[in-house]
């Protein structure tokens, strides 16, 4: 099954991810990159690899310490390859996943 996801524009990708509790922990999930610049708008830290990209939040008062590690492209959509937060269910890309999310930032 696939699903567009749209964030509302006063939230950010990593917060609706967290909202969206179980539901999230076998899909495949994929950026639209929109969502990235939005998230580069509250990082705390950034590593550049090869073909990865890493964001990386600080635990606050609102969240828990957050990494998302995702597809470093050019393209459209990047796919999302691991998130470590214990707020946020998916952690791992699944093999098989129950649903494919594209999520969006609100236009």
């Amino acid at each position: 099954m696939k699903a567009e996801i749209i964030v509302p524009k006063s939230k950010y990708p990593q917060d609706l991810l967290a909202e969206m509790g179980e539901r999230t922990k076998k899909c495949w999930i994929f950026l639209n990159k929109n969502c990235i610049d939005k998230m580069l708008k509250s990082i705390d830290s950034l590593e550049v690899h090869d073909k990865e990209l890493e964001f990386y939040w600080n635990a606050t008062e609102k969240h828990s310490e957050r990494t998302v590690v995702f597809e470093k492209s050019h393209h459209l959509w990047r796919e999302v390859y691991e998130i470590s937060a214990s707020d946020i269910a998916f952690s791992k890309k699944p093999e098989d996943p129950e649903e494919v999310l594209f999520i969006k930032m609100n236009e």
